[in-house]
């Protein structure tokens, strides 16, 4: 996979740069929301890229996995963090402050094998980066704490009688959109959250 870089400024739509060299299919592309020109991309070749878009040649950075990587997400508080969800049945999180690859700051192990007929699993942060959401094969949408990996909570219903593999997080963290591959949506509101 290969991204390519235009600038919307020009009239010209031809592209002014591009970036990435993965061998398969690339699953996620996420900016980094304090430095834009970071980008992350995770790929079926079992790596997670970290790539400056302003540079031509190879990525800043690589993550290797054990498996296909189905996701990585830039925590939204600008942390430079980098929450990753793999085939391999674990959730990670990356410190990438020193822009160099180093060891997970966090992992969860997590059972990801969705099989064909499901959606993967695409772990996302919460609002304030404190923590993260995922879906659950047990048709329930567990909360972990990013710093240390703790189960935080869970969300479950027994009107949710399908598997949630997208998930997204309100600004104010009070509530939670589980989407299932049978089209529904479950909306879980925080137990603390006001009324």
């Amino acid at each position: 996979g290969r991204g390519l870089v235009l600038d919307l400024r020009a009239r010209s739509s031809a592209p002014v740069g591009s970036f990435g060299q993965h061998q398969r299919k690339v699953n996620t592309v996420h900016l980094e929301p304090a430095e834009e020109a970071l980008v992350a991309t995770s790929c079926s070749d079992a790596s997670v890229a970290v790539w400056d878009v302003r540079r031509t040649g190879g990525p800043l950075l690589t993550l290797p996995h054990a498996k296909s990587c189905q996701a990585a997400y830039f925590c939204p508080d600008g942390s430079r963090r980098l929450l990753t969800t793999c085939y391999d049945n674990h959730l990670r999180v990356f410190d990438l402050k020193a822009q160099r690859a180093a060891p997970a700051a966090c992992t969860v192990r997590h059972n990801n094998q969705t099989g064909r007929w499901l959606l993967p699993f695409r772990a996302v942060w919460t609002p304030d980066g404190e923590g993260f959401v995922v879906g659950s094969l047990r048709r329930q949408v567990e909360v972990f704490c990013a710093a240390t990996g703790a189960t935080l909570g869970c969300h479950a219903s027994e009107w949710q009688t399908a598997v949630s593999s997208r998930h997204a997080v309100d600004d104010s963290g009070a509530m939670v959109a589980a989407g299932t591959a049978s089209g529904r949506v479950h909306i879980y509101k925080a137990p603390n959250a006001a009324s």
